[in-house]
């Protein structure tokens, strides 16, 4: 059994550019939230995928970490850098939805 943590956050396409590689943001969103949490105990893996809807041209980002023991996600959601990385993000689009999941299989 594991824990899913799901943080989705929407942005306008231009917000969204600062996500592409070699921007400050997208650095601190992809390798160094990775970073982050790759040091902390009971990581499975961790993902970022991004979908573009055509209706609206809204970017939706789902950040996707899977943890072996709730202690250890709920660490790595208290981590300091990773509440002012979600706290930034949601202060760029609309607020942030977080969704915890029990993997039971």
């Amino acid at each position: 059994m594991s824990f899913i943590r799901n943080t989705t956050f929407t942005l306008s396409q231009a917000n969204a550019e600062e996500l592409k590689p070699g921007k400050l943001v997208y650095d601190a969103l992809v390798p160094g939230r990775k970073f982050i949490a790759q040091s902390m105990e009971g990581l499975i893996q961790s993902n970022l995928w991004i979908a573009i809807p055509p209706r609206n041209g809204l970017v939706t980002f789902t950040i996707f970490s899977e943890w072996s023991t709730l202690e250890d996600l709920q660490a790595y959601a208290n981590q300091p850098t990773i509440k002012a990385l979600e706290q930034q993000l949601a202060a760029e689009g609309e607020a942030l939805n977080v969704i915890i999941y029990e993997n039971l299989g």
